[in-house]
């Protein structure tokens, strides 16, 4: 896997980790249990992108994309104008939404990737 691709995990986990801190509450080890499957949850649209890099860079910057889309949104909602007492919402739905949005970045990059490969 190529540099840049791990500097899009990269970055974007230590976001969504420094988001988890800042607005969850850590009551002990038992807070583990709920964060650390909520973390990768979190990460795993745009984590997913990035790894395929068999598709080419179109993955890798839709990954970047939909990541700063998301990192927008989380921000938004916790400490932008929208604050709403369910903003933890968007700790569940938002990666979802995320995963809808790489089909077609996935789309993209498989046509481009099969026209690419029928050049002489």
């Amino acid at each position: 896997m190529s540099l840049v691709r791990r500097a899009i995990i990269a970055v974007y986990a230590l976001a969504c980790l420094a988001l988890l801190f800042t607005t969850g509450s850590w009551e002990g080890p038992g807070s583990l249990v709920f964060y650390v499957p909520l973390f990768f949850w979190m990460v795993l649209p745009v984590a997913g992108l990035a790894i395929a890099q068999p598709l080419g860079s179109i993955t890798s910057g839709g990954a970047i994309l939909i990541g700063l889309g998301a990192l927008y949104l989380y921000w938004r909602a916790f400490f932008g104008p929208d604050i709403d007492p369910q903003s933890g919402l968007v700790y569940i739905f938002l990666p979802v939404y995320q995963m809808l949005a790489s089909i077609p970045v996935i789309i993209i990059a498989l046509i481009a990737t099969r026209m690419k490969a029928k050049r002489p």
